[in-house]
């Protein structure tokens, strides 16, 4: 028995340590807030433990290198994830603006779990809300804010 070849297939992830540009973080207090593309498009962001999860559960029983997803079959719009945050932070920009006028990318994606539900008995079992919300505590964690703050500093000068 070799090493087993395994194919996964990543679906939006993310993680705490996030840096100022990914969305998660990106909306965390900016007025105004500004979110790029129709805010229409939706994603399924993938906590980065449902992914490791997927990832270990692979190793273990695919070695034919067949490919598998690991990812969420539900989606959420922009609009939704901004609204998500907010409440989150229990705050709430003056302004939100959009901006169809940028980058976008794709209209949606979701992955289909089908193959990961069957080979290896899996799905994500972080929701949004509880995935951002580590997300955003691990940002605002004492130990982090002033670093945290110079960099949004930055970030808001170079936009």
């Amino acid at each position: 028995m070799g090493k087993p070849k395994i194919n996964s297939l990543l679906f939006t992830a993310y993680v705490p340590r996030e840096k100022e540009t990914h969305a998660i973080i990106a909306l965390v207090k900016l007025d105004p807030c500004i979110i790029w593309g129709t805010v229409e498009q939706d994603r399924n962001f993938t906590y980065v433990q449902d992914i490791v999860d997927a990832l270990i559960l692979a190793a273990e029983k695919i070695e034919d290198g067949s490919a598998v997803n690991a990812g969420r079959e539900d989606r959420i719009t922009l609009n939704q994830a901004a609204e998500l945050i907010f409440e989150i932070v229990e705050w709430r920009p003056e302004q939100i603006k959009h901006d169809p006028s940028k980058p976008q990318g794709v209209a949606s994606r979701a992955a289909d779990l089908t193959k990961a539900k069957r080979i290896l008995e899996w799905e994500p079992q972080v929701s949004y809300k509880e995935g951002f919300k580590k997300t955003i505590e691990w940002y605002f964690a004492k130990k982090n804010r002033e670093e945290v703050k110079f960099n949004l500093k930055k970030l808001l000068m170079e936009r």
